[in-house]
């Protein structure tokens, strides 16, 4: 069976600038990570509380389920005050943590608070730059694939 040029062409390009769409949101989001790395200060704290949240998942046959979350509230010190915030893009389903001392990323511009390490901020340009990547490479093997059978 073979694939009409103009539909071989059109999915190409619509793959290939999904992908470009991603790398250039990719070189954005890691532009703002690293200026939120560059001015952020490290920052003790304990977790004060929580905020339920709902959160959603999919099981092994693909159903959609929703269980309770918690977005974690830390209190820390900083500039002589105690301060308390929600830690940002984090979900638990472990409301457990009360009292807890935990290691912060505070960015004083935005008061945006991160639990210091590997997540952070760099968490969403990462995944859009390789989701982007393999886009890329999608339609690269498109094109090379559909080529070699017209060929």
């Amino acid at each position: 069976m073979s694939v009409s040029p103009f539909r071989r062409w059109v999915a190409i390009v619509l793959l290939g600038a999904f992908a470009v769409g991603l790398l250039v949101a990719s070189f954005v989001l890691s532009r703002d990570a690293f200026d939120v790395q560059a001015h952020a200060v490290n920052v003790s704290g304990a977790i004060s509380g929580h905020e339920e949240d709902r959160c959603s998942g999919k099981d092994r046959n693909n159903r959609r389920y929703y269980y309770p979350c918690f977005k974690y509230r830390v209190s820390y010190e900083a500039e002589g005050a105690t301060r308390e915030a929600v830690v940002e893009q984090t979900r638990s389903d472990r409301p457990d943590r009360m009292g807890e001392q935990v290691e912060l990323r505070l960015d004083p511009r935005t008061q945006t608070m991160f639990f210091a390490g590997a997540s952070g901020p760099w968490r969403v340009p990462v995944m859009a730059g390789l989701l982007g990547l393999l886009c890329l490479a999608g339609a690269f093997l498109l094109f090379k694939l559909t080529s070699l059978r017209d060929g």
